[in-house]
């Protein structure tokens, strides 16, 4: 018996109606691009998230490799991150040029290990090339943002989240 990886069927199949009427009146009225429907959309996110901007990219790959840029790290730069997450959160550090540095998990939530992030921060022999902590926030559940901000401001790192599976969650 053959069970697929990745089975979005049931969900699709309840929304399917709403998701088709939305694309027909997206392709049918040529609003595909910075639409009033994108426009909405980065709004009800801003709102949702609590920030005054959101912007929408093609996907969560673009999102993470847009940021990383966006902090100029490249060549020469270390990012730490987790190793459970998927190829994006690591491959927008590599494609920008910097080195991942990985932090173990919390084995009760699956999100990246504090306590294992600071003992890098400390330890590690270039962690002044150490730019920035990507953590993931796995099955809806948020890290401890007070203390991963104040990780990041005692040793001037950058924070940036990969939300993915967590946008709207709160901590």
């Amino acid at each position: 018996m053959h069970i697929p990886l990745f089975d979005l069927t049931r969900q699709y199949n309840e929304l399917r109606e709403e998701v088709l009427q939305e694309i027909d009146e997206a392709l049918l009225g040529g609003r595909v691009i910075l639409g009033e429907a994108v426009r909405e959309l980065e709004q009800g996110v801003a709102d949702l998230i609590g920030v005054k901007h959101a912007i929408g990219v093609a996907n969560g790959s673009d999102a993470l490799l847009i940021a990383v840029a966006a902090l100029g790290i490249g060549p020469g730069d270390y990012v730490i991150t987790t190793p459970y997450t998927f190829f994006a959160t690591v491959s927008c550090i590599t494609r920008n040029g910097a080195t991942p540095l990985f932090a173990d998990i919390d084995p009760v939530t699956y999100n990246i290990d504090l306590d294992k992030v600071e003992e890098l921060l400390q330890t590690h022999p270039d962690r002044e090339k150490i730019k920035a902590i990507i953590p993931v926030h796995l099955f809806g559940q948020s890290m401890n943002l007070e203390r991963l901000q104040n990780i990041g401001e005692i040793y001037g790192v950058k924070i940036i989240e990969d939300c993915a599976q967590s946008i709207g969650a709160r901590w």
